[in-house]
C-alpha cells in the first residue's frame, strides 16, 4: 500500500515539476524569469487560471488549445509533464524515497530542461548549467561525508570532469563547430557529476544512441547526411543512464 502511495505521488508531483520544467524550457532561452511573470497565453497574455495549470489534463479538457482565444497550445507542454510524471515514478519505484531518488529527480529535471531547449533552439543554455554547478558540488559533498575519501572525491570529480568537457572540446575542435561548446561545458559539468569511468560510459552511450538515430533518420529518408542533429538530448541519456548504473551498483540511502 505504501509502494502505491509513493507511486501516485510521485507520478503527481512529476508532472507538477514538467509544468515548471515547460516553463523553464520556454523562458529562458529568451533570457526571461522563470518565475515572474506567472503563467500566461503566450499568444493572448492572459493570466492562466488554476484550472488551466492542471498538468496534462487540462491540455486535453481544452483540446489543446487556449480557452479565451483558441490559440493552438504546443503539444510538447503535456508531453514533458506527463513524460516527468512517469520517470519521477520510476525512480521511486525503483530507489524509494531518499537521498539517491532526490538527487536522481533533479538532474533528471536539469537534463529534460536541457533536452528540451537544445531540440527546439540547438542551444544549451550557460544559465541551465551554471545553476546545475553548486548541485554537483552539493552531491559530491554528500559521497564525501558518507564515508568517502575527499581526496579521491575530487580528484574524481576533476577527471570526469576534465575528460569529459577535453574529449567533446577536441571533437567541436574536429567538426569545426559541427559539435557546440554547449555541449563541451555540458559534458564539462555532468562529467564532474559522473566522475571516471562513469563519464566514458555516458559519452560512449550518447554517441552509440546519436549514430543510431541519425542512421535511421537517413533510412527512413527524414534525414540527410547534412542534417543537423541537436546532441544533448543524446548526452543527457547518456548521463542519466550511466548515473543511474552507478548508484545501482553503489546503493543510495533509502527513506521509505
Amino acid at each position: 500500500m505504501l509502494m502505491g502511495f509513493g507511486l501516485i505521488f510521485s507520478l503527481i508531483f512529476g508532472a507538477v515539476a514538467g509544468s515548471f520544467l515547460n516553463v523553464c524550457i520556454d523562458r529562458i532561452p529568451r533570457g526571461q524569469s522563470v518565475v515572474y511573470p506567472p503563467s500566461h497565453c503566450p499568444a493572448c497574455e492572459r493570466r492562466l487560471s488554476p484550472a488551466e495549470l492542471v498538468p496534462v489534463a487540462s491540455f486535453l479538457r481544452q483540446q489543446g488549445r487556449c480557452k479565451e482565444c483558441g490559440e493552438q497550445i504546443a503539444p510538447w507542454y503535456p508531453v514533458v509533464e506527463g513524460a516527468t510524471g512517469i520517470v519521477f515514478a520510476l525512480l521511486y519505484w525503483w530507489y524509494g524515497f531518499g537521498a539517491t531518488w532526490i538527487a536522481t529527480v533533479v538532474l533528471a529535471g536539469f537534463l529534460i530542461v536541457i533536452s528540451g531547449i537544445d531540440l527546439q533552439h540547438r542551444i544549451i543554455p550557460n544559465r541551465v548549467l551554471l545553476a546545475a554547478l553548486p548541485l554537483v558540488a552539493v552531491w559530491r559533498g554528500w559521497q564525501a561525508a558518507m564515508g568517502g575519501n575527499p581526496g579521491q572525491v575530487g580528484a574524481d570529480l576533476l577527471l570526469g570532469a576534465l575528460f569529459g568537457g577535453g574529449l567533446l572540446y577536441v571533437l567541436h575542435v574536429g567538426s569545426r563547430g559541427g559539435l557546440g561548446l554547449g555541449d563541451v561545458k555540458f559534458a564539462f559539468v555532468f562529467g564532474a557529476l559522473l566522475g571516471w569511468p562513469a563519464v566514458v560510459y555516458a559519452l560512449t552511450l550518447a554517441g552509440l544512441a546519436g549514430t543510431i538515430f541519425g542512421i535511421g533518420g537517413i533510412l527512413c529518408g527524414e534525414l540527410t547526411r547534412k542534417s543537423e542533429i541537436p546532441f544533448g538530448p543524446f548526452l543527457a541519456f547518456g548521463v542519466l543512464t550511466a548515473f543511474l548504473a552507478v548508484q545501482s551498483s553503489g546503493g543510495g540511502t533509502c527513506l521509505v
